[in-house]
């Protein structure tokens, strides 16, 4: 018996992705980008693992941030439940700090989860980390590094992105929130995407739960944005082939 899930108009693109590793700075970052994409993936019986780099407890003074990454860290598994994902992997690397981790070292794990679980394909950030963030920018490069470090076995890399339009819809919200660096959203023509999930229905019922439940960072954005409107800012996911993979 099928699920409505595995109804969704991209269903059939989705479970030609197989089993998936999808790689992120921060907790939220998986639910904003391809939540709908890993409910999918996982509604279609594909494994489906989620690998995040630090606890994101920046955001905090200093003597809050251990408890901030405790809170950050729980709300990562809630949300994931929400998608259907029991399987994720938290790096420990400190928020803000990606770019002063030994690449070494960080790449290395990402190859042994990579061969470990064995995807098809891994999903990530672009080259500009898609907001511009330090953080994300630095992880798009270990994902680029420890995919092309397993040679013959690579699987398909694939990078978020947006789309003009939907971009342009909703440029007051990026400016009001200062969402992206100068220049940024990198945005694609429809044609020339790999992949796009257009979400409705229970899909993006469930990754409006995902995204709630990391309310430390969502809840007032809801609240400012109004419920509708920020369903439909949440609803496409975007993706391109990796340049060279």
């Amino acid at each position: 018996m099928t699920t409505p899930l595995q109804n969704h108009s991209a269903g059939a693109q989705v479970a030609g992705l197989g089993d998936i590793v999808t790689i992120w700075a921060h907790p939220d970052d998986e639910s904003y980008l391809a939540g709908g994409l890993m409910a999918l993936a996982a509604a279609t019986g594909a494994n489906v693992t989620c690998v995040i780099a630090t606890a994101g407890e920046l955001n905090a003074p200093a003597e809050d941030r251990a408890a901030l990454g405790r809170r950050r860290t729980a709300e990562l598994t809630a949300a994931l439940g929400a998608l259907g994902v029991q399987d994720h992997v938290l790096l420990g690397f400190p928020d803000g700090g990606c770019a002063a981790v030994d690449p070494e070292i960080a790449i290395a794990e990402l190859v042994a989860i990579l061969k470990d679980r064995r995807p098809k394909t891994v999903i990530t950030f672009g080259a500009d980390g898609f907001t511009g963030h330090p953080d994300h920018r630095t992880v798009s490069r270990w994902v680029d590094a420890a995919v092309t470090r397993l040679d013959a076995d690579a699987p398909k890399l694939l990078h978020n992105t947006g789309i003009h339009e939907h971009s342009a819809a909703f440029e007051d919200v990026h400016t009001q929130f200062d969402i992206f660096e100068p220049g940024l959203p990198t945005t694609t023509a429809r044609q020339d995407l790999a992949l796009l999930v257009e979400l409705e229905g229970p899909l993006l019922d469930a990754k409006l739960r995902a995204l709630a439940a990391h309310g430390s960072q969502t809840t007032d954005l809801m609240a400012a944005m109004g419920i509708e409107r920020y369903r439909d800012w949440i609803s496409l996911e975007c993706f391109v082939v990796a340049p060279g993979h």
